[in-house]
């Protein structure tokens, strides 16, 4: 548990693991797809094996990165495959171009802003690995902002990991003493 309390304020932070999370693959939008052949592993898809899958996702229309299973003490998780191809790819994460093109606002991928489009992609494609990571490992944090009265102010929940859930509940506490000093 994280606490932060300002007396002068008369506010509290709580932070602390939910006792409930809620898989980031069903409460957030997903820019890819984890497709893999393994159960309760991924996203649901109608792909029944690799070989119609790479019939159907072609490199010229989607990006493609090939995923890893990895185990751990808390259960199996996915990982971007290394171009070391150090073991071998048990499902892939997936955006269609058209999908990238409007996540970023273009009217289409052009060949000037590919690279850049790409790499803040793949940016975006670990991210959700590492949510679902942070989800499968148990880390996840909710946080509540309340005033001297126990009233609560602010909930957030959902944050995947102890350093991104740190950072949302500060900036949120921050932003109530801001309206507090401001109220006089």
């Amino acid at each position: 548990m994280f606490t932060i309390h300002d007396n002068d304020a008369g506010l509290s932070l709580v932070m602390e693991r939910d006792p409930a999370p809620r898989n980031p693959r069903l409460v957030e939008e997903s820019l890819f797809t984890l497709i893999t052949w393994t159960r309760d592993l991924g996203d649901a898809h109608t792909w029944p094996d690799q070989a119609k899958f790479h019939a159907a996702v072609r490199p010229d229309t989607h990006l493609i990165y090939p995923l890893v299973r990895v185990e751990t003490s808390n259960g199996p998780i996915l990982l971007r495959q290394a171009e070391l191809k150090e073991s071998p790819a048990i499902g892939y994460a997936i955006a269609s171009f058209d999908a990238l093109s409007l996540h970023f606002g273009l009217d289409r991928l052009t060949a000037a802003i590919r690279d850049e489009v790409i790499a803040e992609a793949e940016a975006l494609c670990l991210g959700e690995l590492q949510a679902l990571d942070d989800y499968t490992q148990g880390e996840v944090y909710r946080f509540s902002i309340l005033d001297r009265n126990g009233e609560v102010l602010e909930i957030g929940r959902d944050l995947y990991g102890e350093d991104l859930a740190r950072h949302m509940a500060s900036q949120a506490f921050e932003a109530h003493l801001f309206g507090v000093k401001m109220d006089g």
